[in-house]
């Protein structure tokens, strides 16, 4: 199960998931796990790793079959099983993503038959960090502190509404891969802060960005955001 001390674990360098389609040799978890019940045009199966059943991780089936992409997401019950219901028919695609986990390989599944999957324990911390939602990335972001915001009219609360509210967030999911990476194509740099200056000065919006955290937070986001 995803506890609280399994996610370290997955931060240290745990994580990484390989399938096991239908028709494999089962795990002894398999084996002692009753199956789920599905009806013929739903997808079911197990999720295990080393440790056993692997429970709260989400199951993706997906397919571009019709006029538009169509994807319906499950999570695991405390035995590791799931139950992805209700499926138009198709051919679709189907793979695992959860916290401690690498995304996995994609495999070919149909309504009606059960794919058993099963989660194997990672490489580095990186690939595990990889599937971390944006906000777990911009909770990551320290604060300035109040000495470095005494010369910012409005202090803190200026920092906020700019980093939050009123700024960077009303065009951006702050912490997505896009915002927590520097482009190639912006060059080389001697330090994460000189590319941050640069990035900033990127696009449409770049006056915007400038104005905001080079003018009126002095400079201050660019030691953060580098950090």
């Amino acid at each position: 199960m995803r506890t609280a001390n399994r996610w370290c674990c997955g931060l240290a360098g745990m994580a990484m998931i390989a399938l096991m389609s239908v028709g494999s040799a089962s795990s002894p978890a398999q084996q002692n796990t009753p199956a789920v019940a599905i009806d013929p045009d739903d997808i079911g199966g197990l999720v295990t790793s080393a440790a056993g059943p692997e429970a709260g991780v989400w199951v993706i089936a997906e397919t571009s079959a019709f006029q538009t992409r169509f994807s319906k997401i499950v999570v695991t019950d405390d035995r590791g099983r799931y139950v992805i219901p209700d499926l138009p028919a198709a051919d679709y695609t189907l793979w695992v993503r959860g916290y401690g986990l690498a995304d996995s390989a994609k495999v070919p599944a149909k309504p009606g038959t059960r794919v058993n999957l099963t989660a194997l324990v990672a490489p580095n911390a990186a690939v595990a960090a990889k599937v971390y939602p944006a906000i777990s990335w911009y909770a990551m972001m320290h604060l300035p502190s109040e000495s470095e915001l005494a010369n910012i009219p409005g202090g803190m609360n200026r920092y906020l509404a700019i980093m939050k509210n009123a700024g960077c967030a009303g065009c951006h999911q702050l912490g997505n891969e896009y915002t927590r990476t520097i482009p190639k194509d912006l060059g080389t740099f001697s330090s994460s802060q000189d590319a941050w200056s640069r990035r900033i000065q990127s696009g449409q919006a770049g006056t915007n960005m400038i104005g905001q955290a080079g003018v009126q937070l002095r400079g201050l986001p660019l030691k953060y955001l580098a950090d």
